[in-house]
């Protein structure tokens, strides 16, 4: 009986449903049809049997209906796919992962997530920060009386530069040279060391796929760096930085009018929180930072000269829609949001960069009024954010184009395809953590995919939404004062997973397909023709 109840979850959608439907309320609806029945009078009240035999027949129809009863108020909208032999390729990104200090690269843990993000995600570079201005890799050596000391100040940076080459993963270094002439000279005189003891160890340079990423800073001191490093390491690849500061610009402008054959990529950031004023309410504005990051990558490509268009892009360092608190970035389920992001630059951008976990970025990021600017593939104890799972069904998608519009997307060929649904709702953070209900949560989708090939087809329905592969709830809802025991952290980790159903269908031209989608969700409908 608590369907009707005054505290029933589901009371209100019925309510919406019906005035939807009829114009007014259920109230006023009765007021205005009441008829009197002449023969209620004679109606005998139910025995307790005759009351139990209908408590039985409700509670079947409930049962039956509940998914139907607790839908939305909106209608089931249709999606008629009509495949299109081409409509474009969807490219595979190149990614780049922050780790902060380069020693991080000896610790187990680490090693372990950067193998399992090159194997689910693809993992071409780490980022690492400047050497010559971290000391943690150097080594303290003691005095010794034999002619080659067995101990040397490159130890640990030897160790972590054999675990990236063994495993072929690129290492690029943040540098940030000091400004002074003088601490300047010495900056790229400690670079030479260095890069003497890179090639010295790897025996020839091009074992050693180095890139650096670095500001725009004055020209003479650029070109003194390039050439530096490109005197020890043939292969090297310069990467600037680009930033919104007057100085910067003139710079880049004149690196690329005078030395654009030194400039190899343009790197740059993009946060949607910085266009939002999270203190005030209007909906306007979180439909205006949708587009922040898509908008950004287009001001870029028309500020930069016309022959130089073509040169890649990367995006370092970007964030979604997080709030600025850790309890609605945490309840801020934004998977569908971020695979619409790297749809929208999918033609534009060809590297995308991540920090490989909450714990590096807290230490090594930079703090924002409690935002963090760049997006985790790991929380702690190897718990796989939402992002993690997002790229990795990225990287599930096969590259040619069939379908595509606001909200769907198909791409394979005849008899292996992919249907991919989302929902990328843009709504302010603190929704999230609202007592009410949200009502509009699920929406109903029908797909159909017409000129199939008839035959039995196997389909694999993946979904990622709050219900599945949302770390953040579970974690609080097994978190304790005291933290988490193993068996706990093993437990969350295990269910904090997309869903994975698995059907075979009988197909004959037209598929239909019925699924719900929550709010920034991602689906995955995989249809294989059977041989």
């Amino acid at each position: 009986m608590l369907l009707w109840g005054m505290d029933s979850p589901i009371r209100h959608p019925l309510a919406k449903n019906f005035k939807l439907w009829y114009h007014m309320t259920p109230s006023d609806y009765r007021k205005q049809y009441h008829v009197e029945d002449s023969h209620q009078s004679d109606i005998k009240p139910m025995n307790k049997q005759s009351i139990r035999r209908y408590i039985q027949y409700l509670s079947s129809f409930v049962n039956n209906q509940m998914d139907v009863v607790i839908q939305s108020a909106e209608p089931q909208k249709e999606i008629d796919i009509q495949l299109d032999d081409s409509l474009g390729h969807l490219n595979k990104y190149n990614h780049i992962v922050q780790i902060g200090s380069i020693v991080n690269l000896r610790v187990h843990r680490y090693r372990e997530q950067l193998l399992e993000v090159k194997d689910r995600i693809g993992l071409d570079t780490v980022l690492v920060q400047d050497l010559v201005n971290d000391n943690a890799w150097k080594e303290h050596v003691v005095a010794s009386d034999e002619i080659i000391p067995h101990s040397h100040q490159y130890m640990t940076l030897d160790e972590c530069l054999l675990f990236l080459m063994n495993h072929q993963i690129h290492l690029s270094i943040r540098l940030r040279p000091p400004r002074s002439a003088p601490a300047f000279q010495s900056y790229c005189a400690h670079w030479i060391e260095i890069l003497k003891h890179f090639i010295n160890m790897t025996t020839h340079s091009s074992s050693m796929q180095l890139s650096v990423i670095i500001d725009a800073i004055a020209l003479k001191q650029y070109v003194q760096l390039y050439d530096v490093f490109k005197h020890y390491i043939s292969n090297v690849k310069f990467i600037v930085h680009d930033q919104d500061v007057s100085d910067n610009k003139d710079n880049l402008k004149q690196l690329f009018k005078d030395h654009a054959e030194k400039v190899h990529m343009l790197a740059f950031e993009a946060n949607q929180n910085d266009v939002v004023n999270l203190e005030v309410s209007e909906d306007i504005q979180y439909q205006y930072a949708k587009n922040h990051i898509n908008e950004t990558v287009e001001a870029l490509l028309e500020w930069l000269p016309a022959n130089h268009k073509a040169i890649p892009l990367m995006l370092l360092n970007w964030n979604t829609l997080t709030g600025n608190s850790n309890l609605t970035n945490g309840e801020y389920f934004r998977a569908g949001i971020i695979f619409k992001q790297l749809l929208d630059i999918n033609e534009k951008v060809c590297t995308v960069g991540y920090w490989l976990n909450y714990e590096l970025h807290q230490k090594y990021g930079v703090m924002n009024e409690h935002r963090l600017m760049g997006i985790d593939l790991y929380h702690q104890f190897d718990g796989k954010r939402p992002a993690f799972f997002t790229s990795n069904f990225f990287r599930m998608l096969q590259s040619h184009v069939r379908f595509r519009n606001e909200e769907c997307m198909v791409v394979g060929d005849d008899t292996h395809l992919q249907i991919v649904v989302w929902d990328a709702d843009h709504y302010n953070p603190y929704y999230t953590i609202s007592e009410q209900p949200n009502v509009m949560e699920k929406r109903n989708f029908k797909l159909e995919i017409k000129d199939l090939q008839s035959g039995l087809y196997k389909v694999k329905h993946y979904t990622l939404d709050k219900e599945n592969g949302a770390l953040y709830r579970v974690w609080q809802q097994h978190n304790t004062t005291y933290g988490m025991d193993q068996e706990t952290i093993d437990y969350v980790n295990r269910i904090s997973y997309p869903r994975l159903d698995i059907s075979e269908l009988e197909v004959a031209e037209t598929l239909t397909y019925h699924l719900k989608v929550m709010t920034n969700s991602i689906h995955i409908i995989e249809i294989n023709k059977y041989v």
